[in-house]
């Protein structure tokens, strides 16, 4: 088997997500909590981890969000693969303040800022997701930068 050269590193949606809590503070729902009795009763958990689209806090910080993308940059080059880091694209003003700056912290040489795609490539139903021409467009994009990289030239786009 071949290591792979370059290793995608697409960061999510889901970090920067308005929630009750952060993620960090989560805990397992009890045993009993998740039975159908509780829920007949109205005692289920987890309703407080729900998103929160108009307050609450970010799922994961900038701060928790930078040192993670890090870890993971570092284990991709500790097994010999060149990391690929960029912000899975949104069709509202994306990333929030301070997860493009971690991710090009994080990622160093290896951000990679991706065009932005039109609001066609998201399902007008669920606008977090791309329809299978989003995804034809994002792999088309790269594509194109893994060829650069293959053929030496800067895998990169620049902003």
């Amino acid at each position: 088997t071949r290591a792979p050269e370059h290793v995608i590193l697409a960061f999510g949606v889901r970090d920067a997500q308005q929630a009750a809590r952060p993620d960090a503070a989560a805990r397992p729902t009890p045993f009993l909590l998740t039975t159908r009795w509780a829920a007949l009763l109205g005692r289920g958990g987890g309703a407080a981890a729900a998103t929160q689209p108009d307050g609450g806090v970010a799922r994961v910080g900038p701060e928790a969000f930078a040192h993670n993308l890090t870890a993971m940059v570092d284990i991709v080059e500790a097994v010999g693969a060149e990391p690929v880091v960029f912000v899975f694209p949104q069709p509202v003003p994306w990333p929030p303040d301070g997860y493009r700056e971690a991710a090009i912290k994080a990622g160093g040489g290896a951000y990679l800022a991706m065009p932005e795609l039109p609001r066609s490539a998201f399902f007008a139903e669920d606008p977090i997701h791309l329809t299978p021409e989003g995804h034809a467009l994002l792999a088309g994009h790269l594509s194109e930068a893994l060829a650069r990289a293959a053929g030496g030239a800067d895998p990169h786009i620049t902003e």
